[in-house]
Parts: C-alpha cells; structure tokens; sequence
C-alpha cells in the first residue's frame, strides 16, 4: 500500500517536470505577484545570496547583479520584471578569463563541473527560489 502511494507521488511529478533545452539561456518565471512585490522579492533574495547591485530601475523592473565569485569563475544576473512576469538571464567568466572582459552569456551546456554548467546551476539556483511557474528558452 505504501509502494502504491509512493508511485501515486512520483509518477505525476515525473510527467510534468520540465525538461530544460540544452541552450537554453532565459528563464521566464510566471506569478501572481505585483511588479514590485517581484522586485521587493528578487531584490531580497540577491543579498541574501551574496549578490550586490550594479544597476536597478524598480520603475522599468530592470536589476543587473555585480558579478559574483563562483568555483569555476564569476556570474552576473539580469532580471526584467514586467506584467507579472520575470526574466532572468545572465553572464559568466571563467577562471581563466579573470583578468580580461571575455563574458559569455550563461546558457544550459557544458559537463558538470564546468564553468558552463556551474554558471548554468548558480542562475537556476536563484530562479528557484522565485515563486512561480518555470519556463526555459533559447533566445
């Protein structure tokens, strides 16, 4: 009885979990939630993960993070927050580009491990902790 009410848990999460496009590089989140309470929210969420701000426009619901130290590199966030909406995309460089301004925009590829991938999982990591409904694109 309690496998059948374990199979009953499992099998609808399994049919509806998103499956991510590989370049997939923007994650559009959907709620319910105001413009500002979305901008309150992300604005929150970004200090209490270590982010600081370069530039913010609450009014055009635009946040660009400073970059932040990762293992592999650095990453920085840009969110748009419009009609209930949020659109997250960012920009990373490895270890080895430190030192020069050679960004790559932030995109589902890579093995784990890589600044690829780890840059990848620092930008979902943050979108998780967005309420709201996920969707991944290529753009």
């Amino acid at each position: 009885m309690k496998k059948l009410l374990l199979l009953g848990f499992l099998i609808p999460s399994v049919l509806f979990a998103q499956v991510i496009p590989k370049k997939a590089n923007t994650i559009i989140i959907t709620d319910t939630l105001s413009q500002e309470h979305l901008y309150n929210k992300i604005t929150d969420l970004l200090f209490e993960n270590g982010y600081g701000i370069l530039n913010t426009d609450k009014a055009q619901g635009t946040i660009t993070t400073t970059q932040r130290a990762m293992r592999t590199g650095t990453v920085a966030l840009v969110f748009l927050i419009k009609d209930k909406r949020v659109i997250l995309r960012g920009n990373a460089k490895g270890l080895e580009e430190i030192s020069g301004d050679d960004l790559f925009a932030i995109e589902y590829r890579g093995m784990k491990g890589s600044i690829y991938r780890d840059a990848w999982d620092e930008m979902q990591k943050v979108s998780d902790n967005i309420p709201g409904t996920k969707e991944y694109l290529v753009k």
